[in-house]
Formats: structure tokens, C-alpha cells, sequence
């Protein structure tokens, strides 16, 4: 399982989507949930170069200061559709077999969305071709499903609240039974939590804790400055 660098951010993913998920054509949901990686990298290079001055301000190549919108609106998820070739490989695919009994008649609702998680989480696309293009931008319709058709999922934000990732990719239609598929986005650890511990500063603990909790800490506040040995 390859390891995905988000270096825009300075994140790494810890796991990222392997070959090409196949969603089964019942409703019945696999074991294991696919997993979706944050899609927070820049494949096509539209962020601008950023350094940071001593003030510790990011600017551009002309000096200018960046703000939060401009770093975090040009990466690779904030657009509806895929980035080019590199782009695709951070995209879960997600094939559905073809479902011939999906009602044709007009205004048949088709529906491909995620449901649990946060709002706006996962950005739901399918394959046009040779590029992934937002349900939002061009909706998925019924002849579509009456012939296989790949499904693409990207995770547009990282973990948060205490959500554990956990979300159904939910596709629905008259005429078909609903399909639901486990998903899971990737966790995210920020770059620096992968170095080694070379030096453990604990706290006082306050009086007013619970007895437990200050004979935990306090033997370990009997060592204040705890080095590996070299």
C-alpha cells in the first residue's frame, strides 16, 4: 500500500487506494471499506510557490502575502473534476456493473452520493472518458447505469471532530436495487508526528485531579527531561 505525500500541507496519508474497487451489482456491502484518500495535494501545479519570511507569513514569488483561501483553494479537490493523469491515481475508482432494469421513463431519479460524514467531505465523480467529472457538473442519468460505469470518489477535507472517516457511498435508482459501499477517508498525520521522540517535557500536575491521575503523572513527572540513550 503506497503512502501518498500532500506536500502542499506538509501532510502525509496513510493509506491509499489500491487497484480498481469493484462494487458488486447487490446491495450487499463489502467487509472492508474502500478507502479514499484527502485529495489535498496540487498535480497540476496551480498553487503558487510558497516561502515563509521570519515572521513566519507565507508569501508568493513576487513578495505577496498568501492568505488561507489562496493556499487551500487550489488543491487538487477543489474543483469538480480530475487533474490530469497523476490526479487519477488519487481518485478511488468504484465500478458498478450494468444495471438494465433501470427505468428509462422521463425524470427517473438517479442517485450517486455519500451518506454519513460530514457535509461535503467526498465529492463524488464519474469517468468521462479519460478524466473524472463531478455529479454536481454533469449528473449521472439512467442510460449511464444501464451500462457498466466507473464511479470515482475523492476525500475533499481531512478528519475532524473526532469523526472516524467512516461514510456509504449510496447509488440509487427506479428499477435497481440500491447499492451501498463502505468507504473510508484515509487518516491524515501531520508530517512532524513522524520523527522520533528525543526529548519528553511533562507538566505539573494540578492538585485538584483525581488520585489516579496524579499518581500516573507524577512518576512521570519525576523525570522531567527523559533522552533515549544514544
Amino acid at each position: 500500500m503506497s503512502r501518498t505525500l500532500v506536500a502542499a500541507l506538509g501532510l502525509v496519508a496513510l493509506a491509499a487506494p489500491g487497484a480498481h474497487a469493484v462494487a458488486a451489482t447487490t446491495p450487499a456491502p463489502a467487509a472492508t471499506p474502500l478507502i479514499v484518500l484527502p485529495n489535498l495535494d496540487d498535480d497540476s501545479r496551480r498553487c503558487p510557490h510558497a516561502t515563509a519570511d521570519a515572521r513566519r507569513v507565507l508569501r508568493d514569488a513576487r513578495g505577496r502575502v498568501l492568505t488561507q483561501a489562496a493556499v487551500t483553494g487550489c488543491s487538487d479537490a477543489a474543483d469538480e473534476h480530475s487533474n490530469g493523469p497523476a490526479d487519477m491515481l488519487d481518485i478511488t475508482p468504484v465500478r458498478l456493473g450494468a444495471q438494465p432494469r433501470v427505468a428509462a421513463r422521463p425524470g427517473a431519479r438517479v442517485s450517486a452520493r455519500v451518506a454519513g460524514g460530514p457535509a461535503g467531505a467526498f465529492r463524488v465523480m464519474a469517468r468521462r472518458g479519460g478524466a473524472y467529472v463531478s455529479l454536481a457538473e454533469r449528473p449521472l442519468t439512467a442510460a449511464d447505469l444501464r451500462r457498466p460505469v466507473t464511479l470515482g470518489v475523492e476525500g475533499t477535507t481531512i478528519r475532524r471532530g473526532g469523526w472516524d472517516g467512516h461514510a456509504t457511498l449510496r447509488v440509487s435508482a427506479p428499477g435497481m436495487r440500491r447499492v451501498d459501499v463502505p468507504i473510508l477517508l484515509a487518516p491524515v498525520i501531520y508530517q512532524d508526528d513522524l520523527q522520533p521522540v528525543r526529548m519528553l517535557i511533562t507538566a505539573g500536575t494540578d492538585p485538584a485531579s483525581p488520585a489516579g491521575q496524579r499518581d500516573e503523572w507524577g512518576a512521570a513527572r519525576t523525570t522531567r527531561a527523559t533522552r533515549p540513550p544514544p
